[in-house]
């Protein structure tokens, strides 16, 4: 969202009756409609940066703003961002000032300031809002709202929808005046049953009736979500004046567009140190020569005879096709595909911004092996140029270094994978003879990751999934081709022997599901033994240095360790909560053990969405020629599908801290 122009652009818009819209189909920058709801003053949660996960009235407030649209008649089609658009040069500026405004929040709750803490956790406006993707498509599948993933920005895919008259206009924000639109509809008003748009010739009339190139270019300089401001123009806003305008009376003076003014400054020591030159080019190509999915499934760029051959530069080097088709139908999320194009890893810093040498470790070392695994797995089944491209990590806490992991030299992960074709009939044998502690069980009272553990704890079921794929009968139903990704899963994460019997990892994962019990547990018991093999699962006090708010303080050593112990356990369960905001005590340690938890969970959650990719781009599941229609539906039956907050740790570790204060704590 480019705040300098939504600011600029308050006085231009009109408004119009909902009513007006009905019996037409919108198209709605997904990431636009997440973030009007954390800026609306009714709808915004101001802990949840001390909290992390999915406000806790997300799916209640989109439920209602669905009915309102339904209740017009107004249909939607939601489309969702896809990878990131060129080099990642500002991801640590954002995460900068975003980890200095929660530090004074945490100072200020730290000295009994819990008003003004809370304010400042407020100030806090997420610059992405991806964590939030994978809950909006959940609710719109439900109910069978349409969606789709762009292969980049949803801007240039939303304007080719409506250039196709799929959609009549276009719900975004203001990102997408840059393009070629007549009006966008920038803000609903649910409650007032109004809609405010603006007309992009109102735009161009307000600075003087430049030209769109002109405007484009002003409002690139004046800062964006791909270009920071052009250091010149730093400080125009408190001089009464708006960045985009001070923007065309520059290039007025220089006599030209923007990139005459970027050359005009090109001597700048602030001006090179933000290789700014480069990077305005770089968005500047982007819009003219956008990247859209076409009708027919391809990869289009617009205006494409003039595109230079470096298109690469300015987007990212173009994976398999069939990659991107995947992408849009939500069967796989963007990130793991940005590593692989980009052939970087960018870590900003998490919620509670990761000051801790654990959290370092884990994320500079410990994951590494995971990500590894995930990589080469995607590698090994694209063009061969990606199985010798390392992949470059680069973190906020050591910028400077680039570590790198090495892809060329991973063993044979395709044959692994290669090796479950389970079939229909087979699975639905096992599920009939499934036993726990000598008793019979159903497949449906057990996940999908309890299932592939307990039915392979029988040996002699385990020598029946030896099986290659069928040519003549590839993998078809959604069971099948779930089942298989789970095993091959397990398998890559070393809970499997080649002979598909359970390692003693995978016979301690075993033991906790069926202690467990039940398949809403599975995904938090796997996540702790993943925990317990980086040793990151104990009663420690990791977060010393520096030293972090709201470790348990009541008791013996014996009893905080044990309350730490219990508490983190608990950060991987879900509390219980009305959708309503969260109002309670704040924990900075619980936040720091949590930001750990979620690294663990979102590479899981990599790894398995590489595992059922490749099961279709080896040819092993039947495509149906691209006219299958549960891609959404397989993508979001996946694990690791959300993100947890840390409220039942909080709850637990206070609740815990104050028996020692009763004479009878049982």
């Amino acid at each position: 969202m480019i705040r300098t122009l939504e600011q600029w652009t308050a006085s231009l818009s009109r408004t119009g009756d909902l009513s007006q819209l009905s019996d037409l189909t919108i198209g709605i920058e997904a990431a636009h409609f997440i973030k009007l709801m954390s800026m609306d003053g009714n709808t915004r949660e101001p802990l949840l940066p001390a909290l992390g996960g999915q406000p806790l009235a997300f799916e209640l407030i989109v439920e209602n703003q669905l009915d309102i649209l339904e209740a017009h008649n107004i249909k939607a089609l939601f489309v969702f961002s896809g990878m990131k658009v060129g080099k990642n040069d500002g991801l640590f500026r954002a995460s900068d000032e975003a980890s200095r405004t929660i530090g004074q929040a945490w100072h200020l709750y730290n000295n009994h300031e819990a008003k003004a803490a809370v304010d400042m956790f407020d100030t806090l406006r997420p610059e992405s809002v991806d964590g939030l993707y994978r809950y909006l498509q959940q609710i719109l599948h439900k109910r069978k709202i349409d969606f789709q993933v762009a292969p980049y920005s949803a801007g240039p895919q939303l304007v080719n929808l409506l250039e196709k008259e799929y959609i009549n206009l276009i719900f975004g924000s203001t990102d997408v005046l840059l393009y070629d639109v007549e009006s966008v509809v920038v803000e609903l008003d649910y409650g007032a049953k109004q809609f405010r748009f603006l007309h992009r010739q109102d735009c161009l009339d307000g600075l003087g009736n430049v030209a769109p190139n002109t405007f484009v270019d002003a409002v690139l300089l004046s800062g964006s979500t791909s270009l920071p401001s052009l250091p010149q123009l730093e400080g125009t806003s408190q001089r009464g004046n708006f960045k985009v305008q001070a923007a065309v009376e520059l290039m007025k003076s220089s006599g030209s567009d923007g990139n005459s003014v970027c050359l005009r400054y090109k001597d700048d020591p602030q001006y090179q140190a933000l290789d700014y030159l480069a990077r305005y080019q770089r968005s500047r190509m982007a819009i003219k020569h956008r990247i859209i999915l076409g009708e027919s499934g391809n990869i289009e760029i617009t205006d494409a005879q003039h595109a230079p051959a470096d298109v690469h530069e300015f987007y990212s080097q173009q994976l398999a096709l069939e990659l991107y088709f995947y992408l849009s139908k939500g069967l796989i999320g963007p990130r793991v595909l940005d590593w692989r194009a980009s052939g970087e890893i960018i870590e900003i810093a998490p919620l509670d911004t990761g000051e801790s040498e654990e959290y370092h470790r884990l994320i500079k070392d410990q994951l590494t092996p995971l990500r590894t695994t995930t990589l080469s797995l995607l590698s090994q089944h694209v063009n061969r140029f990606y199985q010798h491209k390392d992949v470059a990590l680069r973190c906020w806490f050591d910028r400077d270094t680039t570590q790198v992991i090495s892809i060329r030299d991973s063993p044979d992960l395709k044959s692994l994978a290669a090796g479950w074709n389970v079939r229909q009939s087979t699975i639905t044998e096992c599920a009939s003879k499934l036993r726990v502690n000598g008793n019979f069980v159903t497949k449906d009272s057990l996940g999908q990751l309890g299932f592939a553990i307990i039915s392979l704890h029988d040996d002699n079921f385990a020598s029946t999934t030896l099986t290659r794929r069928d040519t003549a009968k590839l993998l078809q139903s959604k069971e099948e081709i779930i089942r298989n990704t789970i095993w091959r899963f397990i398998h890559l994460r070393d809970y499997v022997r080649s002979d598909h019997t359970l390692t003693n990892w995978g016979r301690v994962l075993h033991a906790a599901f069926v202690k467990a019990g039940k398949a809403e547990l599975e995904e938090a018991v796997l996540i702790a033994v993943e925990l317990l093999r980086l040793d990151l699962l104990n009663p420690d006090n990791m977060f010393k240095v520096p030293p972090y708010q709201g470790a348990p303080y009541r008791g013996s050593e014996t009893d905080r360790r044990h309350c730490l112990l219990i508490s983190r356990v608990a950060c991987l369960g879900k509390l219980r909560h009305g959708p309503i905001g969260y109002t309670g005590p704040l924990s900075r340690h619980i936040l720091a053990y949590h930001s750990m938890t979620t690294a663990v969970r979102r590479d899981l959650r990599d790894l398995v969405e590489m595992c059922i990719a490749t099961l279709f781009l080896a040819g092993d599941a039947d495509r149906e020629d691209g006219s299958r229609k549960d891609f959404a539906e397989m993508g979001l039956s996946l694990p690791f599908l959300k993100d947890r907050d840390c409220i039942l740790g909080i709850a637990v570790k206070h609740y815990l801290d104050e028996l020692p204060t009763h004479d009878d704590p049982t």
